[in-house]
């Protein structure tokens, strides 16, 4: 399995945020602390890459097959 070949699962409730540009304002609209983010859901990782390299994350996913991907 590869990120490209994902189905969002309705019963997650799953929904991908992909757009790079998106990702980045969230990251920085973030408040500048050292208080560790944790994730809910991360799904494909796409917001936790960004995550990680600004704060210390915690990621936890329910969903098996993509906890593989991460």
């Amino acid at each position: 399995m590869n990120k490209n070949s994902v189905i969002a699962k309705k019963k997650f409730g799953q929904n991908f945020l992909k757009d790079e540009a998106v990702l980045r304002k969230i990251v920085e609209a973030m408040p500048n602390s050292d208080n560790k983010i944790v994730e809910i859901g991360p799904g494909l990782g796409d917001l936790t890459k960004y995550l990680v390299d600004v704060k210390s994350v915690e990621a936890f996913e329910v969903d098996t097959d993509l906890c593989k991907l991460l």
